[in-house]
């Protein structure tokens, strides 16, 4: 049964007022309870004279409340209809909501101070510099568009300007050759049209590269003290003291040449690869691709095409996406080229058949070469690779990544991701030829 409100509202003569049930009447009650907005209206009475009041002995109607009185009954009815606290309704209010418009982020609000076309004029400036190879710093591209469009904000405001234009003061990494050279626009647009003929027919593309990990394997940065000099010197006089920060990591020691195929559905089965170098240490760190070999390139080959023609689903053309390093290209047989001495154009003719008289001039006998050269069709046609050749003979296609563009490689990322974690979790101590760090998952596959 719900129980009965301790207050009431009456409205006398537009006025409403506060006071407790029970001082109604009955009667009053049941009007009240009746009410459809449950307030009690009684009609304002003519108020008596003090004499006839008194005269007539009919007491007068008491005063309203003061008004702190009101606003406490009120906070006290709201606390118990709703159940909560006093002071919980005491700091409620009402609020309006307004939806907030998307705000510009504070880097970019300084933007603000300038036109659109101020914009596109420092943008149209920057390039300009990169065109004519012009370096330039802060200072100098300040008092260039002072002078050109009357900037007239400071050094620090460009700052800024500059970063929310999206430019940033870094090492320079472009490079030219890739997107400049005729020779390498033609070449990125052969492998483009290739990898697009061989997507639309459904072929079975995968993907060869290699890559290097070293001994000691680990980051390079880490969270030290601020003064380490003070601990170095503590830990020199007494090996107890705490030990100052991680040991220093190094790219020199043993390193090992990782070399893997990647399909559709991940690596390669059986394809994974290391080769530990035998070299010594300061060559190492000049280049790891001294460890590789067309000799060693072309055993693994033999291992790895028998697998990708296993793995390739049946009705679908295997194809084998490589790089242009040289180890990769070896020839079957060595096509003559005109800087070649006579004594080698002779000997070469003669293997392919063609005998020459040898008291002939180098330009004749040179002549005679491009002659046969052209009956078989070109140099080019002549210029073919063991690696393409092996693999023609188990039907699968060889793609070649044009030069500079190793980014159209995908395994790269799956390297990126390999060395990312090993640097995660590998130590200063760990050593290729014990495999320590062969414990994580993503090595599980490595066999050394």
């Amino acid at each position: 049964m719900p129980l009965e409100p301790l207050f009431a509202k009456i409205c006398k003569g537009g006025r409403t007022v506060v006071v407790e049930r029970a001082t109604l009447t009955e009667e009053e009650k049941r009007v009240l309870d009746a009410s459809f907005d449950g307030v009690l209206r009684v009609k304002r009475a003519r108020s008596p004279s003090p004499k006839s009041s008194s005269s007539s002995g009919t007491p007068s109607p008491p005063p309203p409340p003061p008004i702190h009185l009101r606003l406490r009954y009120r906070v006290r009815l709201c606390s118990e209809s709703f159940g909560v606290s006093k002071n919980t309704i005491c700091k409620a209010k009402t609020k309006k909501k307004v939806e907030k418009l998307p705000q510009v982020p504070e880097k970019y609000r300084i933007l603000n101070l300038l036109s659109e076309e101020q914009k596109e004029f420092i943008k149209s400036e920057i390039e300009l510099h990169y065109e004519t190879d012009t370096n330039f710093t802060l200072k100098t591209f300040l008092k260039k568009i002072q002078e050109k469009i009357a900037f007239p904000y400071g050094r620090t405001t460009l700052f800024k300007i500059l970063k929310a234009l999206d430019f940033s003061y870094r090492t320079k990494t472009y490079n030219p050759f890739a997107s400049e050279r005729k020779d390498v626009i033609f070449l990125r647009k052969r492998y483009l049209d290739k990898i697009q003929y061989h997507r639309e027919r459904g072929d079975y593309i995968v993907y060869f590269d290699e890559t290097w990990i070293f001994h000691g394997m680990s980051r390079r940065r880490g969270w030290l003290h601020k003064y380490g000099n003070a601990y170095e010197i503590a830990r020199m006089g007494n090996l107890k003291n705490p030990i100052p920060g991680f040991p220093a990591t190094s790219d020199k020691g043993i390193r090992a040449i990782v070399l893997a195929v990647m399909t559709e559905s991940g690596i390669l089965p059986g394809s994974i690869d290391v080769i530990v170098s035998g070299r010594p240490a300061d060559e190492q760190v000049i280049d790891y691709h001294k460890t590789m070999t067309a000799e060693s390139y072309g055993q693994y080959m033999d291992v790895v095409l028998p697998l990708i023609l296993a793995a390739c689903p049946a009705g679908r053309r295997p194809v084998l996406v490589i790089d242009n390093a040289s180890i990769h290209n070896k020839l079957v047989q060595k096509v003559a080229a005109k800087a070649w001495k006579k004594g080698d154009i002779v000997t070469w003719l003669a293997d392919q058949g063609v005998v020459v008289d040898q008291e002939q001039t180098k330009e004749a006998i040179w002549k005679e070469a491009v002659d046969y050269m052209a009956t078989q069709g070109g140099a080019k046609a002549m210029r073919k690779f063991e690696v393409d050749e092996k693999a023609k003979g188990l039907g699968i296609s060889i793609v070649r990544l044009p030069p500079y563009h190793c980014c159209f490689n995908p395994i790269e990322l799956i390297w990126g991701m390999l060395k990312s974690k090993l640097l995660e979790i590998g130590h200063t101590k760990d050593s290729i030829l014990q495999g320590k760090c062969l414990g994580s998952p993503i090595w599980k596959f490595l066999k050394i």
